[in-house]
């Protein structure tokens, strides 16, 4: 399992998680500051598990007052063979942060459908997930909608499945 709660940004179509402290103001900084997201996929699925789990809370803009008409808004779609990857919102679409909160609402909403639904199938822990933030949200300006890609093969629960 990968977990990425921070910002990310899309160039060309590709995503690139942020790591903290790092500037994108041109093209050529994303390559030298970020990381490549297909790079991470890569990796996880270089180990060969037959289950790997993809978080990104991620795709918020992290430079809203600089120039950067190169970043693409929200993510783009990535698939992976025996990879759920679940995204804080819809593809092209930004997710929301709350400066108040200790977690992303998505995040929140994740921990809570993890402890809730441990022994169901993790595709319902995502279901789940996106539907509590779209409740929450969808009554305010910033109406958040979680994105799922699902390219798992098995069955997998947190605990035992039922």
């Amino acid at each position: 399992m990968f977990y990425f709660s921070g910002h990310g940004i899309q160039v060309k179509g590709d995503n690139y998680l942020i790591p903290s402290k790092q500037f994108i103001n041109h093209p050529a900084d994303v390559t030298d500051n970020a990381i490549h997201a297909r790079q991470v996929i890569n990796e996880i699925q270089s180990a060969g598990a037959d289950v790997n789990l993809i978080v990104l809370d991620a795709c918020r803009n992290p430079f809203p007052n600089t120039s950067t008409d190169f970043i693409q808004q929200g993510f783009n779609q990535m698939e992976a063979k025996r990879t759920l990857i679940s995204y804080a919102a819809a593809l092209g679409e930004n997710s929301y942060g709350d400066n108040y909160r200790r977690n992303s609402i998505y995040t929140e909403k994740l921990l809570k459908a993890m402890l809730d639904y441990a022994n169901a199938p993790i595709s319902r822990i995502f279901e789940q997930t996106q539907s509590a933030v779209y409740t929450a949200t969808k009554d305010s300006q910033e109406i958040q909608m979680p994105w799922l890609g699902n390219g798992l093969v098995h069955e997998f629960c947190l605990e035992s499945c039922r």
